[in-house]
């Protein structure tokens, strides 16, 4: 036979006052459970180094199960921490996080997902609850038995029964930037922690130890590797990561939106992380500017910010007005002349307040200030023709 019907009973912790955990109890289970799970090899090793680069995907995926459907003898729960697929206990449910290293970003997402649970289930770890009944800590019975109904006849339909509980929790993408992103945005508009990391100002951490996350984290890419995981790249990136949750994204009740390579992934989730950068009010004028027409990172800012709404991250063009005259008009003494008070201040402000907090090297002042007085030489060579005086001034 497939199934082996058992008895088997769980610890259940609570925090304490320390922030640590403590025993409040027990829960005992009549379940069904795959008889002497098929060991799978090598299933949920990474697919590709950590440092490998690439310029936008998923960077973890948090699906979870409610712990009535796990298997919490299974050895997979605490081995498996630091690869591609990682687990955590969390309340009554546990958390399966699968990590950019274990996703074929060219390959259908839910197909990965589906079989990266398919192994697990050929591993054990999960069974099907026929009976629960919660206990105190001297195992004495402290609630009804609660009964459970699910018929199955082999390893597929007991899957499909395992598949038709997991949940969507989360799904965090990641954009790496070759450029210094943080020099490129107000330092006044983050939660700045330990120097290093910009969270937006919706993360707000909490006396006993949880927080609320972020829907946007920028942080040195390169610093971080060598820092926490001991690898050294060759090439200096910033990652920009952007966090959508269940509760703020209704097409994440069902894993049908991870349907599809990466770029179909991104499309579906375009439009809400467009919205929630809008609810941020973060400008990001200057980084709009450095980034490359294929910035993924980019394309969302463009669908979160309309050029033609006169949007946030697009700074507006300032037209120089143009009254027509005669050749009277022109050959008269009147003095039309521009001054770099009247125009390149204009640009120069907005470029300098954007650049205050900026500690980092000059090569970036450089770069957006010469693109700035290239901006104000086109509107002022065009006021030749009227017979405007100009004259161009660095900041």
């Amino acid at each position: 036979m497939e199934f082996k019907l058992r008895n088997v009973t769980y610890p259940r912790y609570q925090k304490n006052k320390k922030n640590g955990y403590e025993l409040s109890g027990y829960v005992n289970y009549d379940a069904w459970f795959l008889a002497g799970g098929v060991r799978v090899r090598n299933q949920f090793a990474n697919k590709f180094p950590v440092a490998t680069y690439m310029k936008s995907g998923i960077d973890k995926l948090d699906l979870t199960l409610n712990r009535n459907f796990v298997n919490e003898e299974n050895p997979l729960i605490e081995s498996l921490t630091n690869g591609g697929v990682s687990f955590s206990k969390i309340s009554e449910y546990l958390h399966t996080y699968i990590h950019r290293e274990s996703i074929l970003h060219d390959e259908n997402v839910r197909d990965q997902l589906i079989e990266i649970f398919w192994n697990l289930s050929l591993h054990g770890f999960f069974k099907i609850p026929m009976k629960k009944v919660k206990l105190d800590l001297n195992y004495n019975p402290i609630s009804e038995p609660e009964y459970f109904n699910y018929t199955f006849n082999d390893k597929k339909e007991f899957f499909k029964i395992i598949l038709s509980q997991i949940g969507f929790s989360n799904i965090e993408l990641f954009f790496d930037e070759l450029l210094d992103v943080l020099a490129l945005l107000n330092e006044s508009e983050f939660n700045v922690i330990k120097g290093s990391t910009y969270y937006s100002k919706d993360y707000q951490p909490y006396q006993n130890g949880s927080k609320k996350p972020s829907v946007l984290a920028v942080y040195d890419k390169t610093g971080q590797l060598k820092r926490v995981k001991n690898e050294i790249i060759d090439y200096h990136v910033h990652r920009i990561e952007l966090r959508g949750y269940k509760n703020r994204i209704s097409m994440m009740k069902s894993l049908d939106c991870l349907d599809g390579n990466y770029e179909q992934v991104f499309q579906n989730f375009a439009e809400p992380f467009a919205k929630q950068l809008r609810k941020l009010k973060i400008d990001f004028s200057s980084l709009y500017g450095a980034l490359s027409e294929d910035s993924k990172f980019r394309e969302l800012l463009d669908i979160a910010f309309p050029k033609n709404k006169g949007s946030k991250h697009t700074p507006n063009k300032i037209k120089p007005e143009i009254e027509e005259h005669s050749e009277k008009d022109q050959d008269s003494s009147m003095d039309y002349s521009i001054s770099d008070n009247d125009l390149l201040f204009l640009f120069f402000n907005k470029i300098s307040k954007s650049l205050k907090y900026n500690n980092k090297p000059n090569g970036i002042k450089r770069f957006i200030f010469s693109c700035v007085i290239n901006i104000a030489n086109s509107f002022l060579n065009r006021s030749r023709k009227y017979g405007f005086s100009y004259a161009i001034r660095g900041p």
